[in-house]
């Protein structure tokens, strides 16, 4: 991890989708399901510890 000034302790942040909403004429749409975070999430915090990303939302 690199450490440098500021409030997080890496230059770059990261985020999964996790919406999940009612589209006015197609139906309920959610992300979570469709990216399939719910199911990996341990590969996919471990594939941001790799890249150096300790800041995800």
């Amino acid at each position: 991890m690199t450490e440098h000034e500021g409030i997080f302790p890496t230059f770059f942040l990261s985020g999964f989708e996790c919406s999940t909403f009612l589209w006015k004429d197609q139906g309920r749409r959610n992300l979570i399901d469709e990216t399939q975070h719910a199911t990996h999430v341990e590969e996919d915090y471990a594939h941001l510890r790799r890249l150096g990303i300790a800041v995800t939302r």
